[in-house]
This record gives C-alpha cells, structure tokens and sequence, in this order.
C-alpha cells in the first residue's frame, strides 16, 4: 500500500539506472599505493561459482586497442580464448615478424594479455573494511595464477582446491609495487583448512549449513559468467577493422609490408587479411570469528601443513 512518507524520503540511489551501473563496483581491485608503505594486505578465501563449480576461474585473452586517429580506446575478447581464429593476433605476430624494426614496435599495439577471472569472499581487509565479508570478482594474471595452481598441483606435500567451500585455505593477499605496477608475487595461502564464512562463522559440513551457504552464494554473488569470452558482434569487429587499418595503413598492409618481408626467401608475408570482417568435511582449525584474523598469525608456519618457504619464490 502506497504510503505519503515515500515521496519525503527519496534517494538519489532511487533513481541510478541499473543497466548504467558499471562492473567495476564487483571486481576487488587492491591498489598497493593505497596500502601502509605502499603495501596492500588483505586475508581472502576463494568461493566457487555456484551456476557452474567447474567453472570457478575463468580464463581470457583479451586486447587493450586504442584507435590513432579518433583517440578512443576499448578492450576486446580474443578469440583465440576459445581457439578461432584471431586476426589480431595474426597481426600482432606478422608484425612482430617483420624485418622492419619500426613495424616490430608497431605490433606492441596489439598485443594480448593473459586475464584470469574468480570469485572471492573478503575475511580482512583493513584498508577497505566496509568489504570484509563480502564476495567480489578478482581480476589476476599469469603470477597470483601460478601461486593458485601450486596449491592445487603442489611440487611437495598435500594438494588443496582453493575452491572447496569447507577443505579449502585462506590466502594471504599481498599487493606491492614493481615497475610502476601492482605485483602479488608476495601473496601464499597460509594455515590450514579453513571453511568459508557464513555470518561471521566458518561453515560446517553438515547438509543444512552447505544448503545455508549455496543460498549465501545464489544472492550475494556477481555474476561470473560476465567475465567469460563474448563473441564478436558487427559493431565489435568494425571497431576492430578501423583500428587495425589506422594504426597499419592498407598501402603499407598490401606494399610496403609485403615488400620488407620479402627481403628474405623464407620471411613469411606481412600483409595482413581483414577479410574475415565481411562475415559476421574440514579440519576444526582457524578461527570461528573474522575478528581473530590477522595477518601476524598467517605469517607463522603452520603446525602439520606445508612449509610456506615452498611458496616464497613463486
């Protein structure tokens, strides 16, 4: 029933589209620069993806493309994601081929980065503890993939899936600065088996507790499959097409392309094919509330478990 009061306690978050809201408010982005002495701590636990468990992380090619002549930039999937054809990547590599040292640069322009893709629960984070128990997507690359694959294909000791909501472990996420860029190298999953939480509680492994938690997950979760390859649309593969002819000429693509690679007998032919666009049960250890973490604890090695020095140099 409509009641006068509403009209006087109006929101501004009222009146947000949903379809303007940005992804970006799912995805936990630890910045180093905003961490003590430019190092940013944070305790996660990783949860499964519950429409799809088998597809708890995601992997992606994908490209950065800014266009030379109107300034616009946009990130596009790769097809090679999904083993198609790429003709970006066929540009990257005939570029980078070419005996021409300017046009070898030139392909830098094009070239794919390796994006992985999970969901994760927060259990710490005092730099952002409005997001403590909350699950984001995490955005990581090929090293914090590395540490996740050591956990569950370790060179010694126990193998853990990183994923399982009761047997998995927490991981100590550590972001510092190299290059100018945020590194995770330092991050290692520490402890033992620590179920997720559920109200501030590690879960149990009995049938109401895991119906309780698959709820938590069915309503709190961003959906993942947002992060997974999509397909080219028209629109897509012209923005493509214009990209890839502004930054490398059509007269350099069919000439003088053609003819640097032709330099040598066994060079292959730079010129580059736009064609295609006219087609279209747990251990009882850890802690039973988020306010006993800490990372002090996490830096111990744990008693029973694996040495956390195996994990220092990845």
């Amino acid at each position: 029933m409509e009641n006068f009061q509403d009209i006087f306690n109006l929101s501004t978050d009222d009146f947000v589209d949903p379809k303007t809201t940005s992804k970006e408010s799912e995805l936990y982005k630890p910045n180093a620069k905003d961490g003590k002495d430019n190092v940013y701590k944070s305790l996660i636990r990783f949860v499964p993806w519950y429409k799809d468990p088998r597809k708890s992380k995601i992997k992606k090619y994908s490209y950065w493309l800014e266009d030379p002549l109107t300034g616009d930039g946009f990130s596009v999937d790769c097809p090679s994601t999904i083993n198609q054809k790429s003709v970006i990547q066929d540009t990257f590599w005939k570029l980078k081929k070419s005996q021409s040292v300017a046009e070898q640069k030139l392909s830098e322009k094009f070239k794919r980065r390796e994006n992985y893709y999970a969901l994760i629960q927060i259990l710490k984070d005092e730099q952002r503890p409005e997001l403590v128990g909350k699950i984001k997507v995490l955005k990581f690359g090929q090293k914090l993939n590395g540490i996740l694959q050591s956990e569950i294909q370790p060179e010694y000791g126990k193998p853990y899936n990183p994923f399982d909501p009761l047997k998995g472990r927490i991981m100590a996420l550590t972001v510092t600065i190299s290059g100018g860029f945020n590194n995770y190298d330092q991050s290692k999953f520490v402890a033992e088996e620590h179920p997720c939480i559920l109200d501030g509680k590690k879960i149990d492994a009995d049938k109401a507790s895991m119906q309780a938690f698959f709820e938590y997950l069915k309503a709190n979760s961003p959906d993942l499959s947002n992060y997974d390859f999509k397909e080219w649309d028209e629109e897509t593969r012209t923005k493509v097409k214009s990209v890839i002819e502004n930054i490398v000429p059509s007269m350099r693509t069919a000439e003088q392309l053609t003819k640097t690679a032709q330099t040598s007998t066994s060079s292959r032919s730079t010129e580059i094919d736009l064609s295609e666009f006219d087609t279209s049960s747990s251990k009882k250890s850890g802690h039973d509330d988020l306010a006993d973490l800490n990372f002090d604890e996490f830096d111990k090695e744990p008693s029973g478990g694996l040495d956390d020095d195996l994990y220092a140099g990845l």
